[in-house]
């Protein structure tokens, strides 16, 4: 899809091209012309509608407009007049006055071109406009304000006010602001806190993304049968925080598609994800399509109302998105249910340090090996049953270390309680890298290796090994389970984050002869060719009772000893 050749767009673009770096930290961002008329398309696409009456879109959180302009060029495409378009069939809505002066103004200018174009008598000719109007926005000049046409630009806050004058609504497209809660610039007042509370109840709660709650709010201002299409960062299908917004998704909604675009759509550092949802359609059967590419337009594949229902997030969106191999678990249950199988938590600890721990560890790293000391692994010094500890430098607090030590004499002299802390970890166990493409484990037999945070350390219980632990964790089949089931929360798109707790649900391994012989290779360490993993892959596939090449052949791929670092 070619980029619309329309001057409105750049009325809103140059107005957010101003706007100021906190205001950008507030989670304001202009959507691309060519990606807003993208998703109207989808969103349209979705919506059962009455082509000849029109339906109503509306844009809650409208900034620069491109929603509303992308809205009017559908609507006008399928023969609606522009004055209809600008005065009853788009609707904005937003916060920041400046916002809906330059929403007002885009589609003043829209209206202008297409009369023009049409050759309405008395229409503004669209380049004059431009270069003589008399009214700027962020230095743009736009289209004459006395204008006939008058559109519905509403100067509110789009996620808790009445909105009584918006009237009846049929599909709600957007992109809302991005605030992440943790976030110093982005969290809430506790008036804020108490407002989005009120109106929203439980899935209020926590560290939700406002983003998340336009979700909601845009599901109670469409018609039943309506359509909403919202930007979202990733995190939405994955986060703790989030579970709420989803349920309530799939609570008499249809989830009739989601947009995982596999690339940055957006200068800011986030992947971005927009669910397209049909309101109060009931429990009828249904199933979700997984669409990629930056226009929407790759078919990726369909994840049923069960599977989602019976995963604890929408993680099977993002193994569907990101091409993980359906598997079954030991027992042949589906990936993305609970397993009735035997998990690494029936044989395992596992536990992950926190802010304290890491920034008590760091203060106390030295490059030679002291009186008393410790090693200390980061994760990225983690690759699949190999350890770069003094082999290569890795990042930690914002410095490079090749070969870091904990000096145990400072720390107990200064801290008793990360003492405590460093001793507990000093065991044979099996240590798991986070952010990464595939479970990435390496053994510590004797026990002697510090765990950086979040580096998560699985402590192995009864009789079972630290080999035994690693070879369980290693088995291609458990990345694509854990993928399906918990994926979709990483920093990149590729990337599996997995918690501790998470990390204690992976099933173990049904075959204990297979088990015990891939405990055996996985002591011999890394092999060194494609071959030789490929080998490696099968014996531990076997141990769950799989023998399937071209899932081997994927968690080959994905290892780091057969790309470029992460």
């Amino acid at each position: 899809m070619a980029r619309p050749r329309t001057s409105a767009y750049e009325i809103g673009e140059r107005y957010e091209q101003s706007l100021s770096d906190r205001e950008r930290r507030l989670g304001a961002h202009f959507t691309p012309a060519d990606v807003a008329e993208a998703l109207v398309a989808r969103a349209w696409e979705a919506h059962d509608h009455d082509v000849a009456a029109g339906p109503v879109f509306c844009d809650p959180s409208c900034g620069g407009g491109a929603f509303l302009i992308a809205a009017a060029n559908r609507l006008h495409r399928e023969g609606h007049s522009p004055r209809r378009i600008v005065e009853r069939l788009v609707v904005g809505i937003d916060l920041d006055p400046g916002a809906v002066e330059a929403s007002t103004q885009a589609l003043i200018h829209w209206a202008d071109e297409a009369l023009a174009a049409a050759g309405a008598p008395g229409a503004a000719v669209a380049d004059a406009a431009v270069a003589d109007a008399g009214v700027a926005v962020a230095g743009v000049a736009v289209a004459d304000p006395r204008a006939t046409v008058t559109p519905r630009v509403f100067l509110a806050d789009g996620l808790i006010d009445p909105l009584d004058e918006v009237g009846p609504i049929d599909i709600v497209v957007g992109n809302p602001p991005f605030q992440n809660q943790l976030g110093a610039d982005t969290a809430r007042d506790a008036a804020q806190r108490a407002a989005v509370v009120e109106r929203f109840g439980l899935a209020a709660k926590g560290y939700v993304d406002v983003a998340s709650l336009f979700i909601l709010r845009a599901l109670r201002l469409v018609r039943p049968g309506g359509t909403v299409c919202l930007i979202q960062p990733r995190s939405l299908l994955a986060a703790r925080d989030s579970a709420a917004v989803r349920a309530s998704v799939l609570e008499g909604n249809r989830l009739d598609a989601v947009w995982l675009p596999g690339s940055k759509i957006f200068a800011a550092a986030v992947d971005v994800c927009a669910p397209i949802i049909t309101a109060g359609v009931g429990d009828a059967a249904w199933s979700t399509r997984v669409i990629g590419g930056r226009l929407a337009d790759i078919e990726l594949g369909r994840v049923s109302r069960e599977q989602l229902a019976a995963a604890p997030a929408w993680s099977p969106l993002w193994a569907v998105a990101t091409g993980v191999p359906t598997v079954e678990g030991p027992r042949g249950e589906p990936a993305a249910s609970p397993s009735s199988a035997l998990t690494i938590g029936d044989l395992a600890t596992a536990t992950a340090g926190f802010r304290d721990q890491f920034y008590g560890v760091v203060a106390h790293l030295v490059a030679e090996q002291p009186r008393r000391g410790a090693r200390v692994v980061s994760t990225g010094m983690i690759d699949p049953l190999a350890l770069s500890w003094s082999t290569r430098s890795s990042k930690i607090g914002g410095a490079a270390w090749v070969a870091p030590w904990v000096d145990l004499d400072a720390v107990a002299a200064s801290d008793p309680d990360l003492d405590a802390w460093i001793a507990r970890q000093l065991t044979p166990k099996v240590l798991v890298a986070t952010q990464t493409k595939v479970l990435e484990v390496v053994e510590d037999q004797r026990g002697d290796l510090v765990p950086l945070t979040p580096v998560i350390s699985v402590v192995p219980r009864g009789e079972v090994s630290v080999a035994h632990l690693a070879a369980a964790l290693l088995v291609p089949a458990a990345t694509a389970w854990a993928a399906a089931r918990f994926g979709g929360g990483g920093m990149s798109h590729t990337a599996l984050k997995l918690a501790a707790k998470q990390v204690l649900e992976i099933p173990v391994p049904c075959d204990a002869d297979a088990w015990g012989v891939a405990a055996e290779r996985v002591q011999r360490g890394a092999p060194d060719t494609p071959e030789g993993w490929l080998d490696l892959a099968a014996t531990l596939n076997a141990s769950w009772g799989i023998d399937d090449a071209e899932l081997a052949a994927w968690w080959v791929a994905r290892l780091p000893q057969m790309s470029s670092r992460r």
